[in-house]
């Protein structure tokens, strides 16, 4: 079992287009920095909010410390 990373009200905007069958998620620029670090055998679940206020949440499976891109795991909440 993966041990959980906590991002005290972390927040960011994805910086372009994200296809439903995507793995990883580019920020927007400086806005990865804002998210812990998460190494193998972490996640830090997170949500995706679109323009038509549809949340959809994720586990973020890898992120290195200020880094602008995230490997994820999709639509973990049904």
């Amino acid at each position: 079992m993966a041990t959980v990373v906590l991002g005290d009200n972390a927040f960011g905007t994805i910086g372009a287009t994200l296809a439903s069958t995507a793995s990883a998620i580019t920020f927007t620029a400086s806005h990865g920095a804002r998210f812990p670090a998460v190494a193998a055998g972490q996640v830090l679940y997170a949500c995706l909010l679109n323009s038509n206020n549809v949340l959809e949440e994720i586990q973020i499976t890898t992120h290195t410390s200020g880094a602008d891109t995230a490997d994820v795991v999709r639509a973990i909440g049904g």
